[in-house]
C-alpha cells in the first residue's frame, strides 16, 4: 500500500475519531498526528536564503549542509528566485528559495513562491560590511537585508538564523541588532560565523535544524545529518505507537 493510500486510511480514521467523545479522541490523536506528519507528509526541509549575495548560493548549501564532501557545481542549474530542491550527497534532499537581492523584478515570483510555500527557517545573510548601529538602517527594510516583501505575512511562523560572514565581533554585533527588531526578535534561533563552519559546527546546525523543523520535513533531515539521537527520538516514537 503506498503512502498516498495510507494517508487517506489515515484521515478517515480522523474524521471518525471527532466524533468521539475528547476523552477518547484526544490521547489518540496525540499519537497518530505526529506519525503521521513524521511519515505520510513526508517532504524536503524548505529554507529561505536573504540578505548579502557576496557568497554564491551552491557554496553555502556546500558549507552549512555537506561538510567534508565536494562543492556540488550544479550552480548553472540554479533557478534565480524560486523554490529548487538540491540533493545533498545522496542523503536527502532541501528545498532553497534563494531570495538574496531581488529586485523589483523579481519581488513578484519571490512573493507568489512564498504564498504556495511558505519557508520552514530564513537564513539571513550579513556582509559584515552595512552599518548596523545607524538609527535608519536598524528601522528600515534595508535592514533586514534588502527584504523586498513583508517579512511577517508570507512567513507564517518561520524562524531565523543569522549567517555573518565577517569576524567574531561581527557576529555578536548582528545578534545584538537582530534582536532589536521586533520582526525577527522571536523568531531568532542563532547567529553562526560562516568561516567557522567546520565539521563540528555544520553537525549543531544540523541538530538545531532538525529539532526546530516541523514534522513533516524532519525525516528528511535526519537523513542528511544522519543524527543518530534523532534517530533513537523517531524509533522510540514507533515503538510507543
Amino acid at each position: 500500500m503506498n503512502q498516498t493510500a495510507l494517508l487517506r486510511i489515515v484521515e478517515r480514521l480522523e474524521r471518525l475519531l471527532a466524533k468521539l467523545p475528547e476523552k477518547i479522541r484526544r490521547p489518540v490523536l496525540r499519537e497518530l498526528t505526529p506519525l503521521k506528519e513524521l511519515f505520510l507528509q513526508q517532504r524536503p526541509p524548505r529554507f529561505l536564503f536573504i540578505g548579502s549575495s557576496k557568497i554564491p548560493t551552491h557554496r553555502i548549501i556546500d558549507t552549512l549542509f555537506t561538510a567534508g564532501v565536494p562543492e556540488q557545481m550544479n550552480v548553472a542549474l540554479m533557478p534565480v528566485h524560486r523554490w529548487i530542491d538540491w540533493d545533498i550527497s545522496g542523503h536527502g534532499t532541501i528545498s532553497i528559495l534563494d531570495a538574496r537581492d531581488a529586485g523589483d523584478s523579481a519581488a513578484a515570483p519571490v512573493e507568489e513562491d512564498l504564498k504556495r510555500q511558505s519557508p520552514d527557517i530564513v537564513f539571513l545573510s550579513d556582509d559584515a560590511e552595512s552599518n548596523l548601529e545607524k538609527p535608519a538602517a536598524a528601522k528600515s527594510a534595508s535592514f533586514l537585508l534588502h527584504l523586498p516583501y513583508d517579512f511577517g505575512g508570507a512567513l507564517d511562523d518561520a524562524n531565523v538564523i543569522g549567517v555573518c560572514f565577517g569576524s567574531e565581533k561581527r557576529a555578536a554585533q548582528l545578534e545584538e541588532a537582530l534582536k532589536t527588531q521586533p520582526a525577527v526578535r522571536d523568531r531568532l534561533l542563532k547567529v553562526i560565523r560562516f568561516d567557522e563552519m567546520h565539521s563540528a559546527e555544520v553537525r549543531g546546525l544540523l541538530s538545531v535544524l532538525t529539532e526546530e523543523l516541523p514534522n513533516q520535513a524532519k525525516i528528511e533531515m535526519i537523513r542528511i545529518s544522519r543524527d543518530r539521537e534523532a534517530q533513537h527520538h523517531v524509533a522510540q516514537m514507533l515503538i510507543k505507537s
